[in-house]
């Protein structure tokens, strides 16, 4: 793990071929206690995919034995976004 210039650590760049086993390893690799999920589509709309959806919910699932809770997940597209948690689907 790198330290930046601000003291923030990069924990792990979720595209989403990267998927669930190493998001979790990921944030096992330091002490994590909630994880925000941050991801664009290149496409400009930031609307959910249902892979995006199953993969949270994995995620999700994975995590919460940990002790590790998601406080949302972020989908960024041209000069919009879109969260989970104000959508209902965290």
């Amino acid at each position: 793990m790198r330290r930046s210039r601000r003291g923030y650590r990069r924990v792990g760049g979720a595209e989403a071929s990267t998927g669930v086993s190493q998001t979790s390893y990921s944030a096992m690799k330091v002490v994590v206690f909630a994880l925000i999920l941050v991801h664009n589509h290149p496409s400009g709309d930031p609307t959910p995919s249902n892979a995006d959806v199953q993969m949270t919910r994995q995620i999700v699932d994975t995590a919460k034995p940990l002790g590790i809770e998601v406080h949302d997940h972020l989908v960024v597209g041209k000069g919009r976004h879109a969260s989970f948690r104000s959508m209902g689907l965290l």
